[in-house]
């Protein structure tokens, strides 16, 4: 998603019940809701998920002290995870939503199924991105063969139309790499891209976001 597709799903997400974006770390209980779409800090890295919660559906909504606060237990709430998609220069990162449809019982140690509501409402957010968004396909070096890393957005497409590159990896994911930014001597990370043709490469990046260099990796 760039922040056009994000705004059109959220504004979906939103109007499909009583439902809003809650953090997954808080100073203070109640969680307050956060603006859609979420806006990243250096307190809220962009690599963090966002949950998205339905009044209308449930009212199971778990919250634990914790280290830094208050924490949002994903796994007992009846809660779906929205990590956001992030742009960094000219690669775009995945996000993705998720749930977990069972939790557990913690008085008989066993799962239990969540409410078969909450199950359906994921299943409509699910439908709604699947209906409108292509998959995207990548070609294997090695072996040729083409298969499915993920679905994009209308405005991602036409962002990989441009010349713009799609991480295959989640913006949290890092592998560093040897030796410094030929610009400004910052360290350097690799990262696996989709090109507009299908194809994939490797590429290093400058972790100083102000830098913004993007090269290909040594052969």
């Amino acid at each position: 998603m760039t922040n056009d597709d994000e705004a059109q799903f959220l504004e979906f997400a939103i109007k499909s019940g009583n439902v809003v974006l809650l953090p997954r770390v808080a100073s203070n209980i109640p969680f307050m809701p956060v603006e859609t779409p979420p806006k990243s800090s250096s307190e809220y890295p962009p690599w963090w998920p966002y949950f998205l919660f339905n009044y209308s559906v449930s009212s199971n909504l778990v919250i634990k002290p914790g280290k830094g606060g208050y924490h949002l237990d994903s796994l007992e709430s009846s809660v779906i995870e929205y990590s956001p998609c992030a742009q960094q220069g000219s690669v775009l990162y995945p996000g993705r939503i998720w749930a977990q449809f069972d939790y557990l019982d913690h008085q008989t140690k066993s799962y239990r199924p969540k409410e078969e509501q909450f199950e359906k409402w994921y299943g409509r957010l699910s439908r709604w991105l699947k209906s409108r968004y292509k998959p995207l396909t990548a070609t294997a070096t090695v072996t040729g063969k083409t298969f499915v890393i993920g679905i994009a957005g209308p405005d991602a497409l036409r962002f990989l139309e441009k010349g713009g590159m799609l991480a295959l990896n989640g913006l949290g994911a890092k592998k560093m790499v040897e030796g410094n930014c030929p610009v400004c001597g910052g360290l350097l990370e690799e990262e696996a891209v989709l090109l507009s043709n299908g194809s994939t490469k490797v590429v290093h990046k400058c972790l100083n976001l102000s830098c913004a260099y993007f090269g290909d990796a040594p052969q």
